[in-house]
């Protein structure tokens, strides 16, 4: 998706209101499943919105994941403010998102040996003790998201 395109559909998102955004990321594996060829996309279709700032919401505490509780610097510019950020360290755009806690992700996975797919699987079918897997450790649900823009397939159906 253009990056033109995603400033444009952002700005017309108003502030609160549920969308739907579709991207897509690679799955970490191990490091010798990756030197024989491996690939796994994850292609995910969440409900979610946008353009609200939680701190200034009395009761609501936004601690991200991995917060260690020190000073972090802040990286993050932002485009259109509480939606999109440009990170001064890795030169990439991000949007932020808060996934709706009773909607279920819809995920995809793609697996694929020297860039030929080779099959596609729903997450149930998925054995993730596999020895292909990097063991990860689950943080429950997650408050706030931020994507990278390069990952996005589609923002409410528009691509």
């Amino acid at each position: 998706m253009k990056f033109e395109n995603i400033i444009n559909i952002m700005s017309q998102i108003k502030n609160g209101t549920f969308f739907r955004v579709v991207y897509r990321t690679e799955v970490p594996i191990k490091k010798s499943f990756k030197d024989e060829g491996f690939k796994v996309i994850k292609t995910s279709s969440v409900i979610t919105r946008t353009g609200v700032n939680y701190k200034n919401i009395s009761g609501v505490e936004i601690k991200p994941l991995g917060d260690t509780g020190k000073p972090r610097a802040n990286n993050y510019e932002a485009i259109i403010a509480n939606k999109l950020y440009f990170n001064t360290n890795t030169k990439k755009n991000y949007i932020n998102i808060y996934p709706v806690k009773n909607h279920k992700t819809r995920s995809v996975y793609e697996f694929y040996i020297n860039n030929i797919k080779i099959a596609t699987r729903k997450p149930e079918e998925i054995d993730f003790s596999d020895d292909m897997f990097l063991k990860k450790s689950s943080h429950g649900p997650v408050p706030m998201q931020r994507i990278n823009v390069e990952n996005i397939v589609s923002i409410n159906g528009e691509v």
